[in-house]
């Protein structure tokens, strides 16, 4: 698979959610299944951050799609994360690509919004998923 065209999301974009850039991703894109990073989770506003960490044990929990189009749909994603091409910085959010845990326990690359500010004041979800926050 190409590491482009796989997509981790773990907020507000996971499948399911009452959110039009969810149902766009779900209804258009190929759904892997769910995953996991290493990394930790906060609570932003009423959205997550996800910061990679290298803790043993630090595991953000989210879904993995294939992308069809992935420029068209990481041009659309952009936007929305705010950190587009006309979106002036800093960012909140940039798009790298980190490896991904498959619940098969295969490892892929693939795109994640990472957040880029300042934690240290930030809620931090336990439990490594936006959906079980408790």
């Amino acid at each position: 698979m190409s590491r482009k065209g796989n997509l981790f999301v773990y907020g507000t974009l996971r499948s399911g959610l009452a959110n039009p850039f969810a149902t766009k991703l779900q209804n258009s894109e190929r759904l892997l299944g769910r995953a996991r990073l290493k990394g930790r989770l906060y609570l932003i506003a009423d959205y997550p951050g996800c910061v990679p960490s290298e803790h043993e044990g630090e595991w953000v929990h989210g879904e993995v799609y294939e992308l069809k189009t992935p420029d068209a749909t990481y041009q659309m994603l952009d936007d929305y994360e705010g950190c587009g091409a006309h979106d002036r910085g800093p960012h909140e959010f940039r798009r790298v690509i980190l490896p991904v845990q498959l619940d098969s326990g295969r490892w892929i690359d693939a795109s994640v919004y990472i957040f880029t500010q300042d934690v240290s004041t930030k809620q931090r979800i336990e439990t490594g998923d936006f959906l079980i926050q408790h």
